[in-house]
């Protein structure tokens, strides 16, 4: 299961650009197209000059020079590119300082999670926020470090499951962290309202409605139409 809502972000035979592309529906697709950067570009050694020609690359090569609007496409292409190069470059900086993690210590990560929610159990009783109908948010851990806000690009791990306690999808079941940039829309609605205001290192749970999550999609066994999800949070870094 994922959670970028069936956008392949990085899945290169995706990126198509219109020649009939106005300002706004050009804003509008840049949310469907995909960068293949992280596994193909060094980017961990990327200087502001590599960036910079990458991202011309990229803009002059998927804009029509007989574009009516091209300098105006070109630049927005080119604007997203640069965002989301730095993007990957913080991810893989991140991931250098944590260090290689094995199968066997990332269970041992998602088994210390789940003992924190047995454990917190009561608290979340106490905490439980009601943010919108059905939609209910408790907090089992209080971070200390930077605040999750609107457009901040976070690293996070976590685990869903159904309200029958069977679990659909975790981070942990790959190689690292989850990241997202809050309010872009790539993930359910309840990410984008759930992980907002959360504290680094703070750990939360999120009792997702199916109107904030796949609402009528049926999304195999686990997750039926109209499935109200809940979500284990640990908020690693925000930036």
């Amino acid at each position: 299961m994922n959670l970028l809502k069936n956008i392949s972000f990085f899945s290169k035979k995706n990126i198509t650009i219109h020649s009939r592309w106005k300002s706004k529906m050009c804003l509008i697709m840049l949310g469907l197209i995909p960068i293949n950067i992280i596994n193909k570009y060094p980017v961990k050694s990327y200087s502001i000059s590599e960036q910079i020609a990458f991202c011309e690359n990229h803009a002059s090569s998927h804009i029509p020079f007989n574009d009516p609007d091209y300098l105006k496409n070109y630049d927005i292409v080119y604007n997203y590119c640069m965002k989301e190069v730095k993007k990957q470059i913080v991810k893989l900086l991140y991931e250098k300082e944590r260090g290689e993690l094995s199968p066997i210590e990332r269970k041992e990560m998602k088994n210390k999670l789940l003992n924190i929610s047995s454990e917190k159990k009561s608290k979340c009783t106490e905490t439980k926020k009601e943010l919108s109908p059905g939609f209910f948010v408790c907090d089992l851990v209080i971070g200390k470090g930077l605040t999750a806000s609107e457009s901040d690009y976070v690293f996070v791990e976590y685990i869903g499951e159904n309200l029958n306690g069977i679990e659909f999808d975790t981070s942990y079941g790959r190689s690292s962290f989850f990241p997202f940039t809050i309010g872009e829309g790539k993930v359910i609605k309840g990410w984008d309202k759930g992980v907002k205001n959360m504290k680094e290192g703070g750990i939360r749970k999120l009792i997702i409605p199916p109107e904030l999550a796949y609402g009528s999609q049926n999304k195999g066994e686990k997750i039926p139409p109209n499935s109200t999800l809940v979500f284990l949070v640990h908020l690693l870094k925000v930036n």
